[in-house]
């Protein structure tokens, strides 16, 4: 039986040359229906398109500019659509290097393609549906990364990959929809109408911005039961083991990772829930390490890198002893944004009292805060 029902669009091209016609922003959109949901998805997005767009498509090209139209659509479809997520691929263009092998076409396409695979849903069974328009080099490349990225063997079952007519297929036509809100979400003229865009789509998108690989969106509520526990655990094993078959031949940074993974779904085998403690992780990867390596390269340069790549790391900092483990529940996911929340937010604290304190002391003319370089950090200390 099919876990999920994955329909793909695209939004914007590949071309380079933004100040002639070109778009801005490339973006790749994934919408994700839970299997058993799929009819209900279909028939509810049919009842969108005959009440926005008559008998026509559902393309985000027809709703254009018109700000308010494109809320009430993106509105409707969270609340009358059965549960749905959005994984989206965002790529400004305009930081791509005038001397990058990206300018060409079909090393563009080839490059996102393949980088968009890896935060799509590795686990279970899955059916992914995509617009045959457009560019056939494209749709080659993507057929064949999504093969090289969900191969089937005995533990997860088989996927299907399958091009169609965005015409005949309603799930693509959302897609393009999230696509094109997403790309346009810049076009908006003054912060107002981009905070209200941002919000409706935030409430269903879990977005990617290249090259930072910064992520933006809620991606939609789960409820804490023990199906989305199991979702989670498979997911969490899916992506380590692909981490590893990737990776397994590479420098010695990746090969510690590799081992590091390895030592967690071993332990998961045997001691499921349970933390693994950094100590005996840390013994278990000098034996085959150069140098000998601490707690502080444990977390910078194994666990750190292993979770911008998008694998699943739970920790823990109290107890007996720091450890880690592969999630398996979203409890344990939960417990390191507990953990990040509290190092994070008092360190901004602290950061925000010792500018103050700089700025006080010299009569209001330094403050650090407002150099170009903390622009991020100065947004983050405004939160709080």
């Amino acid at each position: 039986m099919r876990d999920r029902v994955i329909y793909i669009d695209e939004s914007g091209d590949e071309n380079l040359n933004i100040g002639r016609g070109a778009s801005e922003f490339y973006v790749l959109a994934a919408v994700m229906v839970a299997g058993n949901h799929a009819e209900a998805f279909i028939n509810k997005a049919s009842e969108l398109r005959c009440r926005y767009f008559q008998r026509g498509e559902i393309k985000s090209s027809k709703v254009g500019g018109n700000l308010e139209r494109r809320l009430k659509i993106l509105a409707y479809a969270q609340e009358h659509l059965p549960p749905f997520s959005v994984i989206a691929y965002r790529v400004r263009k305009s930081l791509i290097g005038s001397s990058s092998g990206l300018r060409f076409p079909k090393s563009f396409i080839k490059y996102f393609a393949d980088d968009f695979c890896r935060y799509l849903p590795a686990s279970g069974g899955s059916e992914v549906y995509f617009d045959e328009k457009g560019r056939r080099e494209f749709k080659a490349s993507f057929v064949s990364y999504l093969y090289a990225r969900f191969k089937e063997d005995d533990l997860f079952p088989r996927r299907k990959f399958e091009v169609l007519d965005s015409a005949t297929c309603l799930g693509i036509q959302v897609a393009d929809l999230y696509a094109g809100s997403i790309a346009k979400l810049t076009d908006e003229s003054d912060v107002a109408s981009r905070e209200r865009l941002y919000a409706v789509l935030s409430q269903v998108c879990c977005t990617w911005d290249w090259p930072k690989y910064l992520l933006w969106g809620a991606g939609g509520a789960l409820a804490p039961d023990e199906k989305i526990d199991c979702l989670i655990r498979q997911e969490a094993l899916q992506r380590a083991i692909r981490y590893i078959e990737a990776h397994q031949d590479g420098p010695e940074d990746l090969l510690l990772r590799c081992e590091f993974l390895k030592a967690l779904i071993e332990h998961s085998m045997v001691a499921p829930g349970d933390y693994l403690r950094a100590d005996i992780i840390e013994g278990k990867l000098n034996r085959v390490a150069d140098r000998p390596l601490g707690a502080h390269a444990l977390r910078s340069k194994i666990v750190g890198p292993l979770r911008d790549d998008g694998v699943l790391v739970s920790s823990k900092a109290s107890g007996p002893g720091p450890g880690y483990k592969l999630p398996a529940s979203m409890r344990d996911v939960e417990s390191y944004i507990e953990l990040t929340d509290a190092q994070v937010v008092p360190a901004l604290r602290r950061v925000k009292s010792a500018a103050q304190i700089v700025r006080a002391a010299t009569y209001g003319e330094t403050n650090l805060l407002a150099q170009d370089r903390f622009k991020c950090i100065r947004s983050l200390t405004d939160l709080i």
